[in-house]
């Protein structure tokens, strides 16, 4: 959809902090169990949730 966050998303994901970061912000912006959104839901891999997440902000 939004390619504005691609190439930030690429480059942030490749640096160490970027799973806490990720968790941290799940867990602000979904406050339901981790294994609810991994587990059955539409997000297949990293950049889609991140891409998701970043359209909530």
């Amino acid at each position: 959809r939004s390619t504005q966050y691609g190439k930030k998303m690429q480059a942030f994901l490749n640096q160490e902090q970027a799973l806490p970061f990720l968790i941290r912000l799940i867990e602000t912006h979904q406050p339901q169990p981790m294994s609810f959104l991994f587990k059955g839901s539409r997000f297949t891999h990293m950049e889609t949730l991140m891409a998701a997440l970043m359209e909530k902000l």
